[in-house]
C-alpha cells in the first residue's frame, strides 16, 4: 500500500474538503484526493481531534476507479464537507498530530500511510487545543476514557485540562506551576515510541550527511574555519562533533537560510511531520544537565544553566540511554521531541564527586552565552530588571546611552561606571580590570551603547559608520565601506546601531545602503526587513534578549579569566 501511495503523493490534488464547523467544534473530518490519468484516485480521510487526541482515525485508499471513488464519497458524506485549500487540510492534520504528541498521544497507526498524500504541501498555521489554551478531551464511544483522563491528570495536573464525558462532566480551573514531569505511562505504545525515536535518528544522520558531503559542505567548512573549537566549549572538553552539531542547529547557508531549513527545502520527499520534526530542532538547548531520575525510555535532566527540567530520550532508541550514567552531570545539548527532548551531538559526563566543576562550567556557559539562561522566564525577568537599573545609572553618569569615545578611554569609562553601579546598589566595587581586544583599544571612535533591552555593547568604527550615514559618498572610501559591510555581515554586530541610525536619519541610511548595494532606490522602511533577514538572520525578527545575566546563586563563581559577564560586572565583552 505505501509504495503505491508514494507514487500517488505526486498526483494532482482533485478534492480537498473539511468539516464546516471544525474551528468551533475542535474536531475535523479532512478528506484529500489525488488522481492521475490511468492510475485511478488515491484518497486519505483523517478524523482529527484538535482539542486533545490528534488523529483518532486515518483511512487511506489507492487506485480507485471512478465508481469506487463516487461510492466512497457517498459513504463518507463528502458532500456535507466544505471545500478547503490543501494547505489548510494539511495544517489541521499536522497541528493536531503535533499537539497530541506534546501531550503524549500518538496518531492512529494507519496515519503512517495516509500522511503520504500530504507530501509536498506546506501546512497552514492552525491553532490546536481547547479554551483558555488548555487541552479539551471530549470522550468518544471507542475511547478508553479512564486511561486518557488518568494520563492527562498525571501530565498536566487535575486542573490543567478540560474534559467532557457521556452523561456530562468536566472540570475548569487554572493550571498550576507544573515542573516535574511524570514517568512514562505503563500503557503507552513502547514499540511506536521506539520507531519514532529511531526515525529521528535517521533524520539526524541525513542532516549530518547534508552538511558534511551535501549542499551545505561549503558552509560547514567555512563555519569550522571561522569558529574552531571555541573558548565557550574548551573547558567542557568539546570536539569536532560538538562543533558540527552547533553548526547544524545555528549555522547559516550562504543565502542566509538556516542549515535545517535548507535541508527540508532540499529533501522534497519529506512528509509534513518529518519537516516539522527537523525544523523544531532549531530550538536547541545547551547546558550542564544534572541527572535526576530515569525510566527505561526517558531520563529526567535538570539544566544548571537555565534551571529547567527536561524529560529526555535518545534518537538511538532505548539503547541510546545506556551512555547516560546513573548520576552526575552531562555537558551537551538537547532538541525537541514532541513534548519531550532528545540528546543531540556528543555529551560529556561529569562525575557526582566533581559537582564544583559542573557548576563552574554552567556559570561559564551562562556568562558567555546569556541567551541560554533566558529560556527561564524568571531569570529573564531578573536580567531585564538588572538592565533597567544599570541603564538608569549609565545615563545618569554619562548623560546619554549612546557614546562615541576613543578606545584608549574605555577602561576609564568602565571603572567609572562600575563605581557608579556599586554606589547605586550599596555594595562593594568588584572591578578587576577590563581586557579589551586590540581592535577596540586602537580605534579612535568606538560606539559604547547601552540598549535597555539587550544591555551594553561596543562597536569598533562607530564614528565612521555614523559619518557614512550622514554622507553616503564616503562609502567610496575603503575605510568607510569596510565598516558598513562589517556591520552588515558580522554576526557579532546586532541590530542596535542600525536601528539607532534609522531613527536618527532614515533618508541618510537609505542612501548609504542604496549606494553600497548598488540599489539607488533602496528605502529603509520598505526594504530593511528583507535585507536584514538575508544578512543578519541571527538578529532580524527575533526578540532582543539581555546580553548580561544575573548569575544564579547556586552556580559556582568561575575563574577570573572567565568572569567577564558576572552579575556584579555589567560591562559587556
Amino acid at each position: 500500500m505505501a509504495k503505491g501511495l508514494g507514487r500517488a503523493a505526486g498526483y494532482p490534488v482533485v478534492a480537498c474538503r473539511v468539516s464546516a464547523d471544525w474551528e468551533q467544534a475542535r474536531f475535523a473530518t479532512v478528506l484529500m484526493a489525488r488522481r492521475a490519468e490511468g492510475a485511478g484516485t488515491a484518497v486519505a480521510v483523517f478524523l482529527v481531534d484538535l482539542g486533545c487526541l490528534g488523529v483518532k482515525q486515518a483511512l487511506v485508499f489507492a487506485g480507485l476507479h471512478d465508481g469506487e471513488y463516487a461510492e466512497l464519497r457517498q459513504r463518507m458524506r463528502a458532500d456535507e464537507l466544505v471545500p478547503c485549500t490543501p494547505e489548510l487540510a494539511a495544517g489541521i492534520v499536522v497541528s493536531g498530530v503535533r499537539y497530541a504528541r506534546e501531550l503524549g498521544f500518538r496518531p492512529d497507526p494507519d496515519f503512517a500511510d495516509a500522511r503520504l498524500l500530504l507530501e509536498g504541501i506546506e501546512p497552514a498555521e492552525v491553532a490546536a487545543g481547547g479554551r483558555d489554551g488548555k487541552p479539551l478531551f471530549v470522550a468518544g464511544p471507542n475511547d478508553d476514557t479512564e486511561r486518557i483522563l488518568l494520563h492527562l491528570e498525571r501530565r498536566l495536573g487535575v486542573e490543567g485540562f478540560h474534559f467532557v464525558v457521556p452523561g456530562g462532566g468536566g472540570d475548569l480551573g487554572e493550571l498550576g506551576d507544573v515542573r516535574i514531569l511524570p514517568p512514562d505511562d505503563e500503557d503507552e505504545d513502547e514499540d511506536e515510541d521506539e520507531d519514532e525515536l529511531l526515525r529521528c535518528g535517521e533524520l539526524k544522520r541525513a542532516v549530518v550527511e547534508f552538511a558534511r558531503r551535501g549542499p551545505a559542505r561549503r558552509a560547514w567548512r567555512r563555519w569550522r574555519s571561522e569558529h574552531g573549537l571555541r573558548r565557550l566549549f574548551r573547558r567542557s572538553g568539546a570536539n569536532e562533533e560538538d562543533l558540527l552539531d552547533e553548526f547544524l542547529h545555528v549555522g547559516r547557508m550562504e543565502d542566509g537560510r538556516s542549515v535545517l531549513q535548507a535541508f527540508v527545502d532540499a529533501a522534497s520527499s519529506l512528509d509534513p511531520i518529518d519537516r516539522e520534526t527537523v525544523l523544531s530542532w532549531r530550538d536547541r538547548v545547551v547546558g550542564v544537565f544534572e541527572i535526576q531520575g530515569r525510566t527505561d525510555r526517558r531520563v529526567l535532566l535538570h539544566n544548571l544553566v537555565d534551571g529547567l527540567l527536561y524529560r529526555t530520550a535518545s534518537n538511538l532508541g532505548r539503547a541510546g540511554l545506556s551512555i547516560v550514567p546513573p548520576d552526575g552531570w552531562l555537558v551537551g545539548s538537547l532538541v525537541p521531541f514532541g513534548g519531550d527532548w532528545l540528546l543531540s551531538g556528543g555529551h560529556r559526563p561529569i562525575p557526582r564527586e566533581r559537582g564544583e566543576d559542573a557548576r563552574t562550567v554552567a556559570a561559564e556557559f551562562a556568562l558567555r552565552k546569556p541567551a541560554l539562561v533566558m529560556r527561564n522566564p524568571e531569570r529573564l525577568a531578573a536580567s531585564r530588571d538588572m538592565l533597567r537599573r544599570h541603564h538608569r545609572v549609565f545615563v545618569q553618569e554619562f548623560g546619554s546611552d549612546e557614546l562615541v569615545v576613543p578606545g584608549a578611554q574605555i577602561a576609564g569609562l568602565h571603572a567609572r561606571f562600575m563605581e557608579a553601579c556599586a554606589r547605586d546598589a550599596g555594595g562593594e566595587d568588584l572591578t578587576d580590570g577590563l581586557d579589551l581586544p586590540d581592535e577596540l583599544r586602537r580605534d579612535e571612535g568606538v560606539g559604547v551603547i547601552f540598549d535597555v533591552d539587550s544591555g551594553l555593547s561596543m562597536y569598533a568604527g562607530y564614528d565612521r559608520f555614523l559619518r557614512a550615514v550622514a554622507d553616503a559618498a564616503l562609502a567610496e572610501q575603503p575605510d568607510y565601506a569596510d565598516v558598513v559591510w562589517a556591520y552588515l555581515e558580522n554576526d557579532s554586530v546586532d541590530m542596535v546601531p542600525w536601528e539607532l541610525a534609522a531613527a536618527a536619519d532614515p533618508a541618510g541610511l537609505s542612501a548609504l545602503l542604496g549606494h553600497l548595494l548598488g540599489q539607488p532606490g533602496f528605502d529603509w522602511d520598505r526594504d530593511a526587513s528583507a535585507l536584514m533577514r538575508r544578512y543578519k538572520p541571527l538578529h532580524a525578527d527575533r526578540p532582543r534578549l539581555p546580553t548580561q545575566v544575573v548569575l544564579p546563586t547556586d552556580l559556582a563563581a568561575p575563574p577570573a579569566a572567565a568572569r567577564k559577564g558576572r552579575r556584579s560586572d555589567p560591562w559587556p565583552r
